[in-house]
Order: structure tokens, then sequence, then C-alpha cells
């Protein structure tokens, strides 16, 4: 008599509980204007795994920006033709040229290093965009998205006076500070903020993944502080063009490599 074996198969779900570790990538300090170079310099490489935002980039100099475009380069083993790039590139720990190649290495790239070189391209002026109309189009309230959902990204608000307020996204991970304001000026496509106020989260330093997982951090403690003056006054400076909406009823900009829109939002 044959025996028939029935084989139960039971499939299993590789479950793991959200990991605080993913958090750390939040954890930059946009007032810190060298933070990149530190990290290269001391062979932390483990911000080029993550985005950089605007505020960023508005924070650095020409020659710091022109290091870290370059970074992502040698980062893949570029060897460079500019003697203070090679010199800069070869003390570090991790660099090993490879190649002068510069479409080879175009092709090492992912996602994330490409689009940080073509951020950066923005704040160097190597992307062309049409000038604002006037002076005036900058005037009112802008919103770092084309339509305002469920919560608010970042806003900014230029008045009549050369003063502004810069909202941070109310969807952002681990936020540093609520609003920060100041001075304005513009020219030649340039924007430059002095900040002289900033109002920031009091929070202990500790952050967990938010009730719900989905990967959304959260300060374990995040409390807003009071409006805090600065003595010596923080400078970003952003390139500032036109932007086409398309729309009679939406003017758009781009500051930095960010489109905002002209749409009201509470402040």
């Amino acid at each position: 008599m044959k025996r028939i074996i029935l084989i139960l198969i039971i499939p299993i779900y590789l479950y793991s509980e959200p990991s605080e570790k993913i958090c750390e990538e939040f954890l930059y300090d946009e007032f810190d204007s060298a933070y990149f170079l530190n990290k290269i310099e001391k062979n932390d490489l483990s911000f080029s795994h993550y985005s950089i935002s605007n505020l960023h980039l508005a924070a650095m100099n020409d020659s710091q920006l022109r290091i870290l475009r370059n970074f992502y380069f040698a980062k893949h083993g570029f060897i460079f033709e500019s003697e203070d790039l090679r010199s800069y590139f070869n003390k570090r720990k991790w660099y090993v040229s490879k190649t002068k190649d510069h479409s080879l290495i175009l092709k090492s790239l992912n996602e994330i290093e490409k689009n940080s070189i073509e951020q950066i391209k923005y704040f160097e002026n190597n992307l062309k965009e049409p000038s604002l109309p006037n002076s005036d189009y900058i005037i009112g309230k802008w919103h770092g998205s084309y339509s305002v959902g469920s919560g608010y990204n970042e806003r900014i608000q230029f008045f009549k006076n050369n003063t502004f307020k810069f909202y941070s996204s109310e969807m952002r991970n681990l936020p540093r500070f609520q609003y920060f304001t100041g001075n304005y000026t513009l020219t030649n496509d340039k924007l430059i903020l002095k900040v002289t106020e900033i109002l920031k989260y009091n929070n202990t330093e500790k952050y967990q993944i938010a009730d719900g997982g989905n990967n959304i951090c959260e300060w374990s403690n995040n409390q807003v502080n009071e409006l805090i003056k600065i003595k010596k006054p923080f400078i970003f400076t952003f390139p500032v063009h036109y932007h086409n909406t398309n729309e009679e009823d939406k003017k758009g900009i781009r500051i930095g490599s960010q489109l905002f829109y002209n749409i009201e939002f509470e402040d």
C-alpha cells in the first residue's frame, strides 16, 4: 500500500520591528556649514546614503560646495586633474584612485548620489534658469508643494520690509526648529537669508520610531522653546529663479533646487 504524504506548506513572513537606526539619517545640523566636510575628513561617509536638504547646501560657500560635489566622484575612485582636488582626496583613507574615465564613474553613481550632484549644481549656478520678473515677485507666502494636504511642507513668507519667516516642514523627521526669521536681500538671482531669530525645539536628543511605525522618527520629548535671538546672524544663500506653473492663479519660484508655489497657509 502506497503511503501518501501530504506536505503542509506554511508561508513564513519575515517580520522585524522598525529600527531607530533609520532615524540617524535625520540627525544633520543644517546650521553647521562644515558638517559634510568634517564627515569626509573623519572618514565617515554614512551621510552619502541619504538625501541632502537645500538648507544644508545654502549654508555652504562655493569652495565647500565644490568639494562636496566632487566627493561623490571620489567615492567611486575618480582620478582628478585639478591639483587641489587630487591633493584633498589623496589625504582621505577611504579614497582609492581607479580611473579618469568620467563616463564610467557616472554609470557607477546611484540615484541619491546623482540627485545630490544635481542639487549642488543649482547652488553653483551650473544649471541656468530664468530670472524673476522683478524684485516684488517674491513677496508673499510660498509653499514647498503645489497643494497643501494633511500637513504643511516647508514654507516661507517674504514681507515688503525685507523680512522673512521660514517654517520647517510639519512632515519632517526629527525637526530641530519650528521656524527661523530675519532679513533677506535679493540681487543677481541670489537670495540671501540673514537669520536673526530661531524658534527651536527643546528636546532631549533622544529619538524613537513614532507609534504606528512607517519609519517616522520623532524626538522622545519635543517641546517648543522660546524664540532665541542669534548674536552672530547666520547666513543662508540660495540661487532663486522664476518657475512657470502654467496656471494663471498660481505663481512659482525655484529657491535652491526646490520649487515653491504661491499658496495661502496659516502662520
